[in-house]
């Protein structure tokens, strides 16, 4: 793992008000969140949990705001900063050249990228490689409007690929035989391989690699400037092995 990931800092687990709608409001920090990607972001028992959960909460205390969470579907996130309903997106989200036009992205905080899920006993038993040779041509699985669903496209060329509404309708898509092979974000794949060790086999390594970082409104630099200040403190501070530990003790 620790070849995989390399993240910034530490933080605190701990959670906050789960709402639908907040006016800006400079107390606060309105963080967009889509919480169906654990480890990354999740929500349990009515609070938010996860890596982006914690530090979201640190994030805030460092500039003196109240972390407030904005729970939206993974396509509402972007057009919610434009619309400056909310300040931040701490989802998971990967840098790219589109989003780079549409938002101001903070220092990368975590190096991650994609790899495929499979059913147990629907890969090749000579290893996970093969598995995915075979699959070129059979039902791929990713979720709609991700980083996974481009990668699909574009190296599934001759595959069906298949798009689900979210990853958990994706996981279900898996079980159900639907699709033979998910594409997503490592984390998460790791994370549903070991919560459903008896159905599910994850592929060992990265298919890419993805920086990932928090997504800022084009109209709002000064918070750009003040989050990425707080990440390099962090960075010289050295936070954050204790938190990647603690969802990934395997590391």
């Amino acid at each position: 793992m620790n070849r995989i990931f390399s993240l910034l800092f530490i933080l605190f687990l701990s959670s906050c008000t789960t709402v639908s709608h907040v006016a800006p409001d400079p107390s606060l920090l309105r963080i967009g969140v889509t919480p169906d990607l654990p480890p990354m972001i999740d929500k349990r028992a009515g609070k938010m949990v996860g890596v982006e959960a914690d530090f979201a909460n640190e994030l805030a205390m460092e500039l003196g705001r109240d972390p407030v969470f904005l729970a939206m579907e993974w396509e509402e996130l972007l057009p919610a900063l434009e619309k400056n309903d909310i300040d931040i997106v701490m989802s998971g989200m990967s840098i790219t050249r589109a989003r780079n036009f549409r938002v101001l992205f903070t220092h990368p905080y975590m190096t991650a990228g994609l790899t495929p899920l499979f059913r147990r006993g629907d890969y090749s038993p000579t290893g996970m490689y093969p598995s995915i040779v075979r699959h070129q041509t059979s039902v791929i699985g990713c979720v709609k409007g991700t980083t996974g669903a481009i990668y699909a496209k574009n190296a599934y060329v001759h595959a069906e690929v298949i798009e689900f509404s979210d990853w958990e309708d994706a996981l279900r898509g898996l079980h159900r035989e639907n699709v033979h092979m998910l594409i997503h974000d490592a984390p998460a794949v790791w994370w549903a391989a070991s919560q459903y060790e008896t159905h599910f086999v994850a592929f060992p390594e990265l298919l890419n690699e993805e920086k990932l970082a928090w997504a800022i409104a084009k109209t709002n630099p000064d918070l750009q400037a003040q989050v990425n200040n707080v990440l390099e403190e962090w960075q010289e501070s050295g936070k954050g092995v204790e938190i990647l530990k603690r969802w990934f003790p395997g590391m």
